[in-house]
């Protein structure tokens, strides 16, 4: 269907996936079918960042756990007192990435964790791994206010920040700047922009080696993939799948509301965008070839998604709105939902998770 909107097939949900006597019901293609326990999780673990809202005051993760190809939650052995922002999987999933205390760290299934670098000025946030794992690209506070992007070279912690030279509004203005970190276009290239204070027709190129690169683009919005010979844009807020230099593009859907964000799987062969609308947030797992898709199906509990499996063929996703804390994960062509009740302690809500390989 090229360039041509495709219509999204929406796949019926059931809340019958429950975990029983050793026994998980997994709803497949619109049938019951019942698995042993150690298939819960088809792949890989599953480390989840949690907080309790009763004492947290900010979105920061307060504890760390581990869910197992069993379902079972363990806890994820932590740093004593700190809080953590999102948890972000290497290309490969083999490791994850977070800040801690204004820390980058590196952890891993086996929490052999190390620290990575302490940004001299203000939080780090927002990472993004390069293809081969070398290096992390991240939002690093401007004195002043404003944000810059650093990037760290995980051998040995060396850091450079490119964007340092560019001048301008978003320098010293803490309520304009809003940085985009929007993906490596090659493992030395890592390509972001501003909203608001720069202008919406360019985008900037980083460096391994700390230069930077200004170039123009055809809207504010580019996610590259992980192949980086095709990029999403959202033009007009329509998920858009071109070549990396714009030619050939091919539009996903169309959506009632506006696409407010997007995450390309592991495999590069599926996008997950979510639409903003009033409310709950619609979640669409869109194939990148423009072959079809489907919505999420809704849930009074909101469905917020959390991590791709390493694979790509299964997403995750948690309840929002729900008292009792779960993991629901979706195949990636719509053909089978699985949701793990987790046993964590009493009012903990899942922020942010990574789903990496053991």
């Amino acid at each position: 269907m090229n360039g041509h909107p495709v219509a999204l097939r929406a796949v019926r949900s059931t809340r019958a996936a429950i975990a029983l006597l050793g026994l998980v019901t997994v709803v497949a293609c619109g049938r019951d079918a019942t698995g042993p326990a150690d298939t819960v999780l088809p792949e890989g673990t599953v480390i989840l960042g949690t907080f309790e809202p009763s004492t947290s005051q900010v979105q920061l993760s307060e504890a760390l756990w581990r869910v197992d190809r069993d379902g079972l939650v363990r806890s994820h052995p932590g740093i004593n007192g700190a809080r953590y922002s999102a948890l972000v999987p290497s290309a490969d999933h083999r490791q994850f990435a977070y800040q801690a205390a204004g820390r980058l760290v590196l952890d891993d299934a086996n929490a052999t964790r190390r620290v990575l670098s302490e940004p001299p000025q203000g939080s780090a946030g927002s990472f993004s791994w390069s293809p081969d794992g070398r290096h992390i690209a991240f939002q690093r506070m401007r004195d002043g206010g404003g944000t810059d992007v650093s990037i760290v070279r995980v051998a040995d912690g060396a850091m450079v920040t490119p964007s340092a030279s560019i001048g301008g509004g978003c320098t010293n203005d803490p309520n304009s700047p809003r940085l985009f970190l929007t993906g490596w276009e090659t493992p030395d290239q890592f390509a972001f922009y501003w909203s608001i204070c720069l202008a919406p027709d360019r985008y900037y190129v980083a460096t391994t080696a700390g230069d930077l690169e200004e170039r123009p683009t055809r809207g504010p919005f580019r996610l590259v993939a992980p192949d980086r010979q095709r990029v999403l844009t959202l033009p007009s807020f329509v998920p858009t799948v071109a070549n990396i230099d714009g030619s050939a593009p091919r539009v996903l859907a169309n959506f009632v509301g506006w696409s407010e964000g997007a995450r390309w799987s592991p495999s590069g062969r599926h996008v997950l965008v979510a639409e903003q609308m009033p409310g709950c947030v619609p979640l669409h797992l869109l194939a990148a070839d423009g072959s079809g898709g489907y919505r999420i199906p809704d849930d009074p509990a909101c469905p917020v998604a959390l991590s791709w499996s390493p694979s790509g063929e299964w997403i995750a996703t948690t309840l929002r709105d729900s008292s009792t804390p779960v993991l629901r994960l979706y195949r990636n062509n719509g053909s089978e939902i699985r949701e793990i009740p987790l046993a964590l302690p009493p009012g903990h809500r899942i922020l942010t998770a990574a789903w990496i390989t053991n």
